[in-house]
């Protein structure tokens, strides 16, 4: 069966002519761009506290060239489709980030009018990056241009991080209510989830190594959950299936796993705010990651193994309100928005 759509509209081509382009005027960089990356580039030489090797700079200096073409054809041809398009608004999947092409259509759809949002597709903790602007940069209107002009997020909660020259509204989660109004409670499972982090995957296979020699009766079930990043290296982790009782999942609806264990355990995942909404027993594996990211009053802490038993055998209450972090409201909310964008 064809899955050609007619009204979807693919930018992989665009990428690929911007790159032609690039190899046809290649080494024919204007002496205004030459002499603003020279001067870019001695900058940071002088001003970064760590020093690179003189190759990096160089490599640099290459890279910047080249993006001082890219960067023109860009806008050529994504104002041409919009003006082509004539879209109503566009949400662009993690505007805030910056980068090319991502600013560059921000930029232009700003100019042209098009109303720009972006869905939250994650955790925005304290000193994100990408959501925690300084004051200066947030309130400077050329640099405004390049953001969307929405942040649509999913709770309340989030806002309290996030410093961005955007228009914060809670839209909520879609995917999660679905999945909870179809979730048919199974508890007295004896499964345990755990979220693997991609920084701290040794201390969890050491951490599941020496659970499963505890629990030689195997009365637990456990599925490690990959990170997407950490797919590539699911070898790390194939030892521990000499344990029965460990499934590996790397692939489908991470919901489908949480729906199925009766404790969640991990350290940096936003699955463990999400695990709120199904009132699941959360357990926090303490470390650098989850004092950063986690409230430090959602669910119970361990540091070691003994902790760990310990930690399952405690009823902490589950009565989150999981509201203020997931919406529920989420039609409601998404069907206003786009009502008065429309209008």
């Amino acid at each position: 069966e064809s899955r050609y759509i007619q009204n979807i509209k693919y930018q992989d081509f665009i990428d690929e002519l911007v790159d032609a382009e690039l190899k046809s005027t290649l080494k024919k960089y204007s002496d205004k761009d030459k002499k603003t990356v020279k001067e870019f580039v001695e900058y940071l030489k002088n001003e970064l506290n760590y020093k690179f090797e003189n190759g990096f700079y160089i490599g640099l200096e290459n890279q910047l060239l080249q993006l001082s073409i890219k960067i023109k054809y860009y806008y050529k041809i994504y104002e041409k489709l919009l003006m082509q398009l004539k879209p109503k608004i566009i949400f662009m999947e993690q505007g805030c980030y910056g980068g090319i092409p991502r600013s560059c259509i921000m930029k232009i759809a700003n100019s042209l009018n098009i109303v720009t949002a972006e869905f939250q597709h994650g955790m925005i903790f304290e000193n994100h990056q990408a959501y925690t602007l300084p004051n200066y940069f947030k309130n400077n209107k050329d640099i405004k241009i390049y953001y969307p002009q929405y942040l649509l997020t999913m709770g309340q909660y989030w806002e309290r991080n996030i410093n961005v020259p955007c228009i914060i509204k809670v839209m909520g989660n879609p995917n999660l209510y679905k999945k909870i109004e179809s979730y048919c409670v199974k508890e007295n499972t004896n499964t345990i989830l755990f979220i693997c982090s991609v920084y701290t995957w040794k201390r969890y296979i050491k951490l599941i190594d020496e659970f499963c020699k505890v629990d030689k009766e195997q009365k637990y079930r456990i599925i490690l959950r990959l990170h997407p990043q950490d797919r590539a290296n699911i070898h790390r982790y194939t030892e521990l299936l000499k344990y029965k009782n460990v499934t590996i999942s790397d692939q489908g609806d991470v919901y489908e796993c949480i729906k199925e264990s009766d404790y969640i355990v991990g350290s940096d995942s936003t699955v463990i705010y999400e695990s709120m909404a199904f009132n699941k027993n959360i357990l926090i594996y303490r470390n650098e990651l989850s004092n950063k990211y986690i409230k430090e009053n959602i669910g119970v802490w361990f540091n070691n193994l003994e902790e760990f038993l310990c930690a399952l055998k405690t009823k902490k209450s589950r009565n989150y309100d999981a509201n203020i972090f997931w919406n529920r409201d989420w039609k409601e909310n998404y069907t206003m928005f786009i009502k008065s964008i429309i209008n």
